[in-house]
């Protein structure tokens, strides 16, 4: 078996399922409504590129037909493919940083930062004229700590490679952080401080249960790009698999989105984390979270255990 075969059926075992007739039926109804709402789709390829660090951590890297961009016109493109990146790409503040090592130069160009997400857009220049990764980044927030790594998108041509990369908003931020971004493969560091747009955490604390497994919301957070959560998982099938994840949605006036990102419960992390790539600068209301199915492996083979389980937070 070639090392093609094996990657691509790793994936199917990690990635296809073959949900319940009822989660079909309502990812069917979702994808219908967000299709009306999807504007005009750009020609692109896209692909994986290895994360810095296990876990919730991935890049996916955008690669656009056509010549020469400027390095502005690149990120600004590469921000508008997710929800989320756009709305923190049009209030991000300009950094404008560079630094030259080795006759590549890398530039912090805007940063943002709410409760959720840390954004910051990359270029990168190589005088050889070739095409070239930023490589590993690393975020650390002044008197908190690390930012993991969350989701990245980028965009190569022959004159630059542009990359917006976000990073997990470390809990205690301030009103304006300051901001360590160390390019590991360069070497470079920058620093610098970004205003923090903010957002409202809740911990509800609900539980409720189906399929034998009892599902406690514990955190809710809500910021103008993203919105995430942390489930604590419980009940017989849970203990028998592994790597546990919500398929689902979170719905609060005109908000309607589905859970895009998970980081799945382990034995070393007993509990699930979840983000979407759209969030809501108006937290206050009635929030629906609706987890239609959770889905794990057991031996290789895949658990699915259907739902719903379903919590409704008021945020004043």
């Amino acid at each position: 078996m070639n090392t093609a075969t094996t990657f691509e059926r790793r994936l199917e075992q990690a990635l296809i399922i073959d949900p319940q007739v009822s989660t079909l039926r309502a990812l069917d109804e979702r994808i219908a409504r967000a299709i009306a709402r999807v504007p005009e789709a750009r020609s692109s390829r896209w692909s994986l590129r290895r994360a810095s660090r296990p876990g919730l951590a991935f890049v996916l890297v955008v690669v656009l037909a056509g010549g020469a961009v400027a390095g502005s016109g690149i990120l600004t493109r590469v921000a508008e493919s997710v929800p989320a990146f756009a709305i923190a790409w049009e209030r991000a503040t300009p950094i404008d940083q560079s630094k030259t090592v080795d006759g590549r130069t890398v530039t912090v160009e805007r940063a943002y930062v709410d409760a959720n997400l840390i954004l910051v857009g990359l270029t990168l220049r190589d005088r050889s004229g070739e095409p070239a990764e930023v490589g590993r980044v690393e975020v650390r927030v002044d008197g908190v700590g690390d930012a993991p790594d969350m989701l990245g998108v980028g965009d190569m041509n022959r004159v630059e490679t542009a990359e917006v990369l976000t990073f997990q908003t470390p809990v205690g931020v301030g009103d304006d952080p300051g901001i360590t971004l160390v390019v590991r493969d360069l070497p470079a560091t920058f620093r610098f401080e970004v205003p923090n747009a903010g957002g409202r955490t809740v911990d509800p604390d609900l539980r409720t249960t189906a399929s034998g497994v009892s599902v406690t919301l514990e955190r809710l957070t809500i910021s103008p790009t993203v919105i995430s959560g942390r489930l604590a998982l419980a009940g017989g099938p849970i203990e028998i698999g592994e790597a546990w994840g919500p398929f689902g949605s979170i719905v609060a006036g005109d908000t309607d989105t589905d859970i895009s990102l998970v980081q799945p419960y382990t034995d070393d992390q007993p509990f699930v984390t979840f983000h979407t790539t759209e969030g809501s600068a108006s937290p206050s209301g009635t929030w629906t979270i609706r987890i239609d199915e959770i889905v794990g492996h057991e031996d290789g083979e895949q658990i699915r255990l259907a739902g719903p389980w379903v919590f409704e937070v008021a945020i004043p």
